[in-house]
């Protein structure tokens, strides 16, 4: 019979795990969850769908959300091509039971949400969360000027929020929460 030693198993793993490398990517898929998570609360009694269905319905409605705030008018809270793309890649998680027949599903952007920013020697961490930004809006003391895409830009002074967020969840809360058993959508607070 092989003799597995567990202890010099684990002090590899360990090794690998204190890795530069290994670090960055745990912190990135950790911010990813975090900074764009949503969590769907559902119940099986009942239910004609199971939870991955309600997810991905969830999702369905999301994008169709986003594309409809398409546009060119960003100070309105238009969402260009760029901004679409980055958002329309969701992804959700396996559904975790919380008690009973209740189940709990992360959905989160697939996609990193950091963005730099135009004036990085004035704001050197850029933007943490653009679909947060791009949902809630902001307004900004100052216009700053910076190099966007190789190009000389402007940043807005002022940018209306699309709220796409919320009202996803009020579409489907209101129109198919039942027939999927979503008891609840609450958005990362980031959202609020």
């Amino acid at each position: 019979m092989t003799k597995i030693d567990m202890q010099s198993i684990l002090k590899k793993a360990q090794a690998v795990m204190n890795t530069n490398a290994k670090q960055k990517e745990v912190s990135q898929l950790v911010d990813k969850i975090m900074l764009g998570s949503f969590t769907l609360s559902t119940s099986k009694t009942g239910m004609i769908h199971t939870p991955e269905e309600a997810a991905d319905k969830f999702i369905s409605v999301l994008r169709q959300e986003i594309l409809s705030h398409a546009g060119t008018n960003a100070a309105n809270g238009d969402l260009g091509e760029t901004a679409i793309e980055a958002l329309s890649d969701l992804n959700f998680t396996a559904p975790k039971n919380i008690g009973g027949n209740r189940y709990q599903i992360e959905i989160y952007f697939e996609n990193d949400l950091r963005r730099e920013s135009l004036a990085p020697s004035s704001y050197p961490d850029g933007i943490q969360n653009i679909a947060a930004l791009l949902n809630t809006g902001y307004s900004a003391g100052h216009v700053v000027r910076g190099v966007w895409h190789g190009e000389d830009a402007l940043s807005l002074r002022q940018r209306s929020g699309t709220h796409f967020i919320d009202n996803a969840i009020r579409d489907f809360m209101g129109n198919y929460a039942v027939d999927y058993g979503v008891l609840d959508i609450t958005p990362n607070e980031i959202y609020n």
